[in-house]
């Protein structure tokens, strides 16, 4: 994405197409990824490519809190992108999922579930900070609808659950989750989540692309939250809660884990 940036690299990618999705995205610069390259300019120059091909549908996948005026570089070049597909001849969406949980675990969800699984108490950097979710599932229906004209057109919706929850409430979840045994949440001070930062930051510069970079902390103080009425308003149904997304997980490695040992009896015979 970084090195197209211009619509005339794009134009054999998206000729004949219906619909473009556009599900990229990084936290922090580093060797691998540069910000406004991908959110801003990759997206500038797609969006020129569809509005010459004829792609008549767009759907683009933001981030809750993505902002114009924003000290973020994240949130910044993720709001000029989205503004680049909101100026458009388009047939636009714009999806902004909060926290994304997934049976693969990425970026923030892995450090989320590591945290969980702290053996005898959970340590937690602005453990009150208030967090809203979404299932992948969810975000993938929403593109879905988009693609097929069944979300308003030209239209900012938030897929996050109803109701906010502290950080602290969501570890304990994915602790219970995982089936560990309840303990208590113990806040830990801001400095040694900056501390950790920092030597995160440092590590990215070599290309590990830590979840526990400053990036992340500052999108976690300002809380993963956005407004869900607009969703609920134009499907006539709200995004499952975290409970809700944890059992279809469960219920899915069970479903996984039967069939691979069927299978493998199979096999065996």
């Amino acid at each position: 994405m970084s090195k197209l940036l211009a619509a005339e690299d794009w134009l054999p990618v998206v000729a004949g197409m219906d619909a473009v999705v556009n599900a990229a995205g990084a936290l922090q610069d580093g060797p691998r990824d540069r910000l406004d390259a991908v959110h801003r300019g990759s997206v500038v120059a797609l969006v020129a490519a569809c509005e010459q091909t004829g792609v008549s549908r767009f759907a683009q996948i933001s981030a809750v809190g993505a902002d114009l005026s924003s000290a973020d570089v994240f949130f910044s070049t993720k709001a000029q992108g989205d503004k680049a597909v909101a100026s458009s001849s388009l047939e636009w969406t714009i999806l902004r999922p909060g926290l994304v949980i997934a049976p693969a675990a990425y970026g923030g969800t892995a450090l989320l579930r590591a945290l969980a699984a702290f053996p005898g108490f959970i340590p937690a950097v602005m453990a009150r900070q208030p967090i809203q979710t979404v299932a992948v599932a969810d975000v993938a229906e929403a593109v879905s609808r988009a693609v097929t004209g069944s979300l308003p057109f030209r239209s900012v919706l938030d897929l996050v659950e109803t109701e906010a929850r502290s950080l602290a409430d969501v570890l304990l979840a994915f602790r219970g989750w995982l089936g560990l045994p309840r303990v208590r949440v113990v806040p830990v001070l801001a400095i040694v989540g900056r501390l950790a930062s920092v030597l995160a930051d440092g590590l990215g510069r070599l290309g590990w692309r830590s979840p526990l970079r400053s990036a992340a902390l500052a999108a976690l103080a300002r809380g993963v939250t956005g407004d869900a009425e607009p969703w609920n308003q134009a499907v006539g149904q709200p995004l499952q809660p975290l409970e809700a997304t944890l059992a279809a997980m469960s219920y899915a490695g069970i479903w996984v884990t039967r069939l691979i040992k069927r299978r493998s009896a199979a096999s065996f015979r």
